[in-house]
């Protein structure tokens, strides 16, 4: 199976609503080039501006430029795989992070204004590709670090305002393949109205009313742009989006939106053991939760068609209770704003139903899953940070939405070895005295079965492609 596509976008705050991207002729794309090796640059193209509407005015910024950004390594070049594309001339990327730069910008209450993205980047995703062949739908996310926001400030005396945006899945573009081998490049184009969620901070700021602070969901954006690929040696390259070589890999649901729950099976609980016991609990309960705005549904962005929708990833909740340890007695799990973050992988020997994947513990703020000793006898703590461990998927059941019987879902195998973890406490079985010790040697073990609802609480079909 091949990777979930998802490329890394462009545009200020662009927002495209699809239409009905599902029609006959269509088909999923991604992004393409001729090496593996690509900077990816844009601007706005000649003689257009680009332009943010909020309340507060009217922001029109003359110059926009964009930067690929290699993922967490925030450097310039953006890799392609021939693995990905499984085509000995053509190179796909399965991500592609891009850096916006904002000049000469204005607003018609504000006078001018200064962007500042401060470390947020755009997520664009190749979708359904046109009957033409040569226009293919996009998805675009913002992705900020934490506590940062895309802000838009009067850079000069009058008004103090300022506009903000948080992280956020900012909906759709539209690209187009122009010229032809090495000179090829994609136009894109914004042409959003009023469904983005930003901020307005200032007591002066037009439609505030007198308020330090007002949110607003109904922003819009309108811009084009062009992008276009260079190889190591600075020579263009030809950079498109084409026809995937088959569906995006990822978890698929019969809803744009939905949330996802699973529980342990009866009789059947997670098994924690390190050197300080083994620690198992009555509870062993997940919940989907929107990276960005940790509410329980989960965002599901690509339409392949035929009324599906992809995430190339599921952010679940652990909520654990009624825990005891053999040697400790009764004990607390605290996920201490740490989630699980499970990534689909390849089939297992040829079976699409049973899928290999990972999951990984993704904590902010510096948090740490903490399993602590609850009640009476000397204190032991058990944390575990981040890290990242296989799990496996097997897709069961058949029916799509409810009334269909045996609805499908998805049963997730964990049987995870060599866990690194810190055992805090001088009293804690295995640290010889220590009041700290760490070790490598930690095993997870349990079964778990998501399923899914949508909006009106309905069951509806979830499985891994």
């Amino acid at each position: 199976m091949k990777a979930m596509i998802r490329v890394a976008g462009l545009a200020l705050l662009a927002v495209l609503v699809l239409g009905a991207v599902g029609a006959s002729g269509a088909s999923a794309s991604s992004f393409e080039a001729e090496a593996s090796s690509v900077t990816v640059e844009g601007e706005h193209t000649a003689g257009s501006t680009h332009k943010f509407v909020a309340v507060a005015g009217t922001t029109t910024c003359k110059v926009a430029k964009f930067h690929s950004l290699n993922g967490e390594a925030k450097t310039g070049r953006q890799s392609f795989s021939k693995e990905i594309s499984k085509s000995p001339t053509i190179d796909r990327s399965a991500t592609v992070t891009i850096e916006p730069t904002y000049e000469e910008c204005s607003n018609t209450f504000l006078g001018a204004v200064t962007v500042k993205t401060n470390g947020c980047d755009f997520l664009l995703t190749a979708g359904e590709e046109t009957e033409s062949g040569s226009t293919a739908h996009g998805q675009i996310d913002l992705k900020c670090p934490e506590g940062k926001k895309l802000e838009i400030a009067s850079s000069e005396g009058g008004t103090t305002c300022t506009i903000t945006i948080a992280e956020q899945g900012l909906g759709g573009l539209l690209f187009h393949n122009e010229g032809s081998g090495a000179t090829r490049d994609l136009k894109v184009t914004a042409n959003v109205e009023e469904v983005m969620t930003y901020t307005q901070d200032g007591v002066f700021c037009s439609g505030n009313g007198g308020k330090a602070e007002k949110i607003f969901e109904a922003g819009s954006y309108s811009g084009n742009s062009t992008l276009k690929g260079t190889n190591e040696a600075g020579s263009q390259v030809g950079l498109w989006t084409g026809e995937s070589t088959g569906p995006p890999q990822g978890f698929e649901t019969h809803a744009s939106s939905a949330t996802i729950h699973g529980e342990q099976p009866v009789g059947k609980p997670h098994k924690f053991i390190v050197k300080a016991g083994s620690t198992t609990c009555e509870v062993g309960n997940f919940h989907s939760l929107s990276e960005a705005t940790k509410t329980g549904a989960q965002s599901f962005p690509t339409n392949v068609g035929g009324g599906l929708f992809t995430s190339e990833n599921l952010t679940m909740e652990g909520i654990y209770e009624g825990c005891t340890n053999t040697l400790l007695g009764k004990m607390t799990w605290k996920m201490n704003d740490c989630d699980y973050r499970f990534t689909a992988g390849a089939t297992v020997g040829g079976k699409t139903e049973t899928v290999e994947g990972e999951v990984k513990i993704v904590c902010h703020a510096g948090g740490k899953i903490e399993v602590t000793r609850a009640e009476g006898g000397n204190p032991c703590t058990i944390t575990v940070a981040e890290q990242q461990k296989p799990v496996l998927y097997h897709n069961e059941g058949t029916g799509t939405t409810v009334p269909e019987a045996n609805i499908k879902d998805v049963k997730v195998t964990t049987s995870i070895t060599t866990i690194k973890y810190t055992q805090d406490g001088i009293f804690c079985p295995g640290n010889g005295g220590a009041a700290s010790k760490s070790f490598e040697d930690g095993t997870y073990e349990g079964e778990v079965t998501l399923k899914g609802t949508n909006t009106e609480s309905k069951q509806i079909g979830v499985q891994v492609t």
